[in-house]
């Protein structure tokens, strides 16, 4: 549970930010480095993603995100990742999934 710490999230993400820079500036080059594309957070029993909202300035170029199996309650909890351009969000096993009556919604 130590994820729904803010600042253990945040350092999470500054490990993520230094291993996957988007940028390296060598003097009079600038290249593109390895990009973080997907992130599996999945069985980590988080209930909120109030540290994971700065993930968006960390890693832009994400495009899979995996929340399946945690205790995220809420369907807005979701709101602090959308500036996300992802293209599968994994949410299978979360309890607000319950609330929805097609449970195929949850799958991705």
């Amino acid at each position: 549970m130590i994820l729904n710490r803010r600042n253990c999230m945040f350092v999470t993400l500054q490990i993520i930010e230094s291993n996957f820079p988007e940028v390296v500036i060598i003097p009079a080059l600038t290249l593109p480095s390895e990009k973080l594309l997907s992130l599996n957070l999945q069985c980590n029993k988080l209930y909120k993603l109030d540290g994971l909202a700065d993930i968006v300035g960390k890693a832009p170029h994400l495009k899979i995100l995996n929340l399946s199996k945690n205790e995220l309650n809420s369907i807005w909890e979701l709101e602090k990742v959308k500036g996300l351009k992802l293209e599968e969000l994994w949410i299978k096993g979360n309890p607000f999934c319950s609330k929805f009556p097609d449970k195929s919604d949850c799958v991705r």
